[in-house]
């Protein structure tokens, strides 16, 4: 399909054939942005002449450079006042991403294919961009012989020439944004695969906004739907019914379950690519299986197009961690968690506040800091989206700033669940797996990250309030005394129970 920029840019691209693996080569790479070749390799015709020992690759400045393969950092600092990154990988081959405006790794770092390495600045040609370039046993190479086997299409999506929707306005080249409710057809020939949020079932009936109102609302047909199940993938429909208590374990494990779901779809259905569509925290699961479990070209794993996210979130939530502060920070706070904890696990409406996912939720835990070092599988296109009146993920902690991602009108006054039904989230999301142009922004998602900050200080204020409040009414100071008291009662009774056992013998 022949694309190009509209409204007055105009890029001119030659889709040639992947080149062959290069001689000698015993590592894939991955290109370390999603961006076009602006400058290809051209060796010089001798060791010192002039030439270009590498590949600009046309990033705008502040770019997120990933690596494109694993291996330890040999190099990261200044070399003739120019920022770089250089990245063994064994065998004799070297990667360089220089010209950079910030690195985020230091020598001696081991580091992961798709691990981040710092941010694109200009490249040595003046413009805005990366340049890579790739040493085998000391010798420049062209990086291009290294990249596997991949579709620049599915990595890099321009304007359809002659589209009526894209707007030549102040945002160029964007496609208008358009509500949806229902659409006749699928956005792809792709399978789709739901991934509900914590608290969810399906269990004695189904409780899941993303599996009563997701992909056949947005034209996918039945038999290529797949729902992701916390307990497992070995029923008739790969899907094993859970319960609630089900989304309040180990998010990592939920991760694994999901590969391993991806792994029997692409048996069944070899060759077919995959779309995630998935809600709060089963965008984290998604992103964990696409970061931490998932490797590219991986031919056990179906090609993951892409990734739609409704209220995930991506920087954590606020709640999360006011939660664990309430039960530290305050006398009664453990108390009433506990007893949250006990009706979230018997049914109650609400996510178990002390469960092990709620704490790898929280801003800052070791799950979301390995996942903000990563990228997310090659290939895989993202959208995340938020909600300005939501106060379970707030609209700025869904947003994920290496990826695409939109803010939706407010609807409903729960728009955690509602933006599933959203008609702007939905026509956001189907365009966005059409391969549509990048969706113009609006003047929510100027206001939505602002109020997401608002929303996100009170909540993070909330145990210091809890605090104040039980001072002033003396309830703090009661339960500090029960506790103080409860350590000898507890022993005088314990003495009491083990003198009547002596007796008794």
């Amino acid at each position: 399909m022949i694309r190009a920029c509209l409204a007055g840019l105009c890029l001119l691209v030659s889709l040639h054939p992947v080149p062959a693996h290069a001689e000698g080569a015993d590592i894939l790479l991955v290109p370390p942005v999603d961006a076009f070749v602006s400058r290809p390799f051209d060796p010089p015709s001798t060791r010192w002449g002039a030439g270009h020992r590498g590949i600009d690759l046309a990033a705008t400045p502040g770019t997120a450079v990933r690596a494109a393969g694993d291996g330890i950092v040999t190099f990261a600092g200044t070399v003739a006042g120019v920022l770089a990154v250089t990245i063994s990988h064994g065998g004799g081959i070297e990667s360089t991403y220089s010209d950079l405006s910030s690195v985020s790794v230091s020598e001696g770092d081991v580091v992961e294919q798709g691990r981040w390495v710092g941010r694109s600045g200009e490249s040595h040609a003046g413009v805005s961009g990366l340049h890579f370039g790739v040493k085998r046993d000391g010798e420049y190479v062209d990086p291009a012989g290294f990249f596997g086997p991949i579709d620049a299409a599915s990595a890099v999506h321009l304007v359809p020439l002659g589209d009526p929707e894209v707007s030549a306005g102040p945002t160029v080249g964007c496609k208008a944004r358009r509500d949806v409710t229902d659409v006749a057809a699928p956005p792809s020939r792709n399978i789709a695969v739901a991934i509900a949020g914590i608290g969810s079932r399906t269990e004695g009936g189904t409780s899941a906004e993303m599996y009563e109102e997701g992909p056949e609302h947005l034209g996918y047909r039945a038999a290529r739907i797949f729902r992701f199940s916390y307990r497992g993938a070995d029923g008739r429909e790969l899907h094993d019914p859970y319960s609630t208590i089900d989304t309040f374990g180990d998010l990592k494990a939920a991760a694994l379950r999901l590969r391993e779901l991806l792994v029997r779809i692409a048996a069944r259905h070899p060759g077919v690519p995959v779309d995630l569509i998935a809600h709060s925290q089963g965008g984290i699961v998604a992103r964990a299986m696409l970061s931490l479990d998932a490797a590219s070209w991986d031919a056990a794993l179906p090609r993951i197009e892409h990734l739609v996210t409704f209220a995930t979130p991506h920087q954590g939530a606020p709640a999360a961690a006011a939660s664990e502060a309430l039960g530290s920070q305050t006398a009664t706070g453990g108390w009433l968690l506990e007893g949250a904890s006990r009706w979230a696990r018997s049914g109650g409406p609400i996510p178990d506040p002390n469960s092990e996912a709620a704490q790898e939720l929280a801003p800052g835990s070791p799950l979301m800091t390995e996942l903000g070092e990563r990228d997310v599988l090659w290939g895989t296109q993202v959208l995340a989206l938020a909600i300005p009146n939501d106060i379970v993920v707030p609209a700025d902690r869904a947003l994920w700033p290496e990826k695409l991602g939109r803010v939706v009108p407010p609807r409903g006054l729960w728009g955690h669940d509602a933006i599933v039904s959203s008609p702007a989230a939905r026509g956001l999301a189907y365009d966005f797996l059409s391969d549509a142009a990048p969706p113009c922004t609006t003047a929510w998602d100027g206001w939505g990250p602002p109020a997401g900050r608002v929303v996100g200080a009170v909540e993070s204020a909330l145990p210091t309030a809890y605090r104040v409040a039980e001072d002033v009414s003396g309830v703090g100071t009661a339960a500090r005394v029960l506790r103080l008291a409860a350590g000898p009662v507890k022993s005088a009774v314990g003495g009491l129970w083990s003198l009547a056992g002596r007796l008794a013998r």
